[in-house]
């Protein structure tokens, strides 16, 4: 690095106004293809459409706004650990323990690992498998009434995980060994999930 370069930031989040436009949702897509590839939360706002409504109805119904919050990730990479029921030192060195073999690598992927030969430390590479990953959309609508100059009453319907999308969040990552056998039934099965759809209501007054 120069003297004169700036240090790098981490994109954490992108926000993205629409209009509904053919050219609005372009930036969109392409705010989206960015968030998925930083990892960055996407947050979209927009306001309804006026009404052209002139009964009670309209009194209700005008002035609501939405935002959004969408999250596109893939999932972690992890390499799988390994254990040995039989305890056998197959490395030699009493402290490091070997990697799994991948055997086939065609076969599906709980079947895809076999245990290594004495003095083999095994080849499955760093990184080789990844976590569930997340596809989150977190929506709000609100409106805000004006009651007097200085006051404000808003209205707030939030939703976390709008669609209520199953989001697996870890799973078991160990490989264990019986002999040639693998014994670990639960290998690569979920062991947690983020949470489901939640549903928020608020009334704010700003004074």
């Amino acid at each position: 690095m120069t003297a004169n370069a700036r240090p790098e930031t981490a994109l954490r989040r992108i926000v993205a106004a629409t209009d509904f436009s053919p050219a609005a949702d372009q930036a969109i897509a392409r705010a989206a293809q960015l968030a998925a590839a930083s990892g960055a939360a996407l947050t979209l706002v927009h306001a309804l459409p006026v009404s052209v409504w002139k009964d009670t109805l309209a009194i209700v119904a005008d002035g609501w706004e939405s935002s959004g919050i969408y999250r596109f990730q893939s999932g972690q990479a992890f390499t799988p650990g390994m254990s040995l029921i039989d305890y056998v030192d197959i490395t030699g060195t009493g402290a490091e323990g070997p990697r799994p073999n991948i055997g086939d690598p065609r076969a599906p992927v709980k079947e895809r690992f076999a245990r290594p030969e004495r003095g083999d430390p095994g080849n499955a590479g760093e990184g080789i498998l990844r976590r569930p990953a997340m596809n989150n959309w977190d929506l709000s609508l609100y409106r805000t009434v004006r009651l007097a100059e200085r006051r404000t009453l808003q209205l707030r319907f939030e939703t976390y995980n709008t669609p209520n999308h199953t989001q697996f969040q870890n799973l078991d990552t160990g490989l264990r060994f019986q002999g040639p056998e693998q014994a670990n039934p639960e290998f690569l099965n979920p062991t947690s999930a983020r949470n489901p759809r939640r549903i928020q209501l608020a009334i704010r007054l700003n004074f």
